[in-house]
């Protein structure tokens, strides 16, 4: 007895974006990833670290914004890196989805591929209704 398909329309949006988030990972290369809306609301998440947890994302998030907004559409800036710990970097990229600003903050491995993976997953979030 063959089962019905999914429609992706039953599934709601967050489960899409975890799901896309655990496909992109690609080999570990990130902790753990969290997708913020502008006003600090976590909207999906995937993985975790006891070194950065999701609320030091968040204000790790918020305290870059006002200098990505410094440099405004003249400049924009798409992303910051911080390089933690030998084996850490912390990745934030600024992005527009749904027509409202989100912020994708990573815990990354600083494997190499990293940023592939990452700019896939902003592409998936990006065509996700």
């Amino acid at each position: 007895m063959s089962r019905p398909a999914v429609q992706t329309e039953d599934i709601p949006l967050q489960a899409k974006i975890e799901a896309a988030m655990d496909t992109y990972q690609e080999e570990d290369r990130w902790e753990n990833i969290v997708l913020f809306s502008s006003e600090g609301l976590p909207l999906a998440s995937h993985g975790a670290t006891e070194a950065y947890r999701e609320g030091d994302l968040l204000q790790l998030a918020f305290s870059l914004m006002d200098t990505v907004r410094l440099f405004g559409e003249k400049a924009p800036v798409k992303e910051v890196l911080i390089r933690g710990d030998e084996n850490r970097m912390l990745s934030f990229h600024f992005f527009k989805a749904w027509g409202e600003p989100v912020i994708l903050a990573a815990v990354t491995t600083r494997k190499r591929g990293y940023r592939r993976a990452i700019a896939k997953l902003v592409d998936a979030i990006q065509q996700m209704q």
